[in-house]
């Protein structure tokens, strides 16, 4: 999850009244220049003191006396009520100072909360932490969005993810992706947009996939999955198949009983390999396995092992040369 950098509210309050140094002055100018939220907290900074017009930094000259003539009489302590304050001048500013980040930190938790977030995840399997601590496992060209205050636990995809919700009690977690959406109050599941369709895949949990411009709905539990159809607007549900279909997400690959022809096919499809082989080879082998974290390499040995399989691997190709299940 991307988060705001850190400010030094200290010094950018310091910046802002003229009490810096050259250098550190170079650096305030270089960091507001340097994007426009910058821009907007150092406006934001100015906007506590006084209204100003929106005007460049390279064209901005610091006058440290007006500056802080300016903040004294925004706290009270102009220099028209007495001329015992100006021993005291050195406290003052350093008060000012103090206050002023006071207010721009408390604006700026104000603002920071009041906007949208957005994790983009433009190639590769990426997985992030939300602020409830549930998990997001992006694949490429996918996005989540949501509150940063994240009160109502509602996020809107685009693309496919998979998520772990913690659960919390009293609170559901939504998940908003065309004109449907998923609503569950724990469990881990995947949900994949498409043009055509928008597909539900329930590891375990209970979750409720419906649309939402009418009352169509549906409970999904442990490895079933739901599938609306965009044109059409229907909604159905089945049991799945085939849970190899969250590897991408749990790196976790399930056989009972499977033939070794599938078993091949998969993992060409999986890790972009290609293996050679004569069917009549592997027509009578069958695989027994789970798979966890477990790299290409790792699992090819295993399965080696489990049915006396003897290969070479040249690239992405590996010819079967034996398989001592016929």
């Amino acid at each position: 999850m991307r988060e705001p950098s850190n400010i030094d509210f200290e010094g950018l309050a310091a910046f802002v009244a003229g009490e810096c140094s050259e250098a550190d002055q170079r650096k305030w100018e270089q960091w507001i220049n340097a994007s426009a939220e910058n821009r907007k907290v150092y406006e934001d900074c100015l906007r506590l003191m006084e209204p100003v017009p929106d005007i460049s930094v390279k064209d901005r000259r610091f006058d440290s006396n007006a500056a802080w003539e300016r903040v004294e009489q925004r706290i009270g302590y102009g220099k028209a009520k007495t001329a015992s304050i100006k021993p005291m001048s050195v406290w003052l500013k350093y008060a000012a100072a103090f206050l002023l980040a006071g207010l721009l930190i408390t604006y700026l938790v104000i603002t920071q909360l009041d906007r949208d977030i957005t994790i983009q995840q433009t190639s590769g399997v990426e997985l992030y932490y939300l602020p409830d601590s549930s998990t997001v496992t992006l694949s490429g060209n996918s996005s989540v969005t949501y509150s940063a205050a994240f009160d109502q636990r509602d996020v809107r995809l685009t693309g496919q993810a998979f998520f772990n919700v913690g659960r919390e009690e009293g609170k559901s977690f939504t998940v908003h992706t065309g004109n449907a959406y998923v609503k569950v109050l724990g469990t881990a599941f995947m949900v994949r947009e498409s043009e055509d369709s928008i597909q539900v895949t329930v590891e375990h949990g209970l979750v409720e996939l419906g649309l939402e411009n009418n009352d169509q709905r549906v409970q999904l539990s442990n490895n079933e999955e739901g599938l609306i159809t965009i044109k059409d607007q229907k909604l159905v549900s089945k049991e799945l198949e085939n849970t190899n279909k969250l590897f991408w997400a749990n790196k976790q690959l399930i056989y009972r009983q499977a033939t070794l022809a599938e078993v091949f096919d998969e993992l060409e499809r999986l890790f972009g390999k290609q293996f050679i082989y004569e069917s009549e080879m592997v027509n009578g082998c069958q695989l027994t396995a789970v798979f966890r974290d477990q790299a290409f390499d790792q699992i090819l040995r295993n399965i080696a092992v489990s049915v006396d399989l003897e290969y070479e691997i040249s690239g992405d190709q590996i010819t079967i040369t034996r398989a001592g299940c016929e």
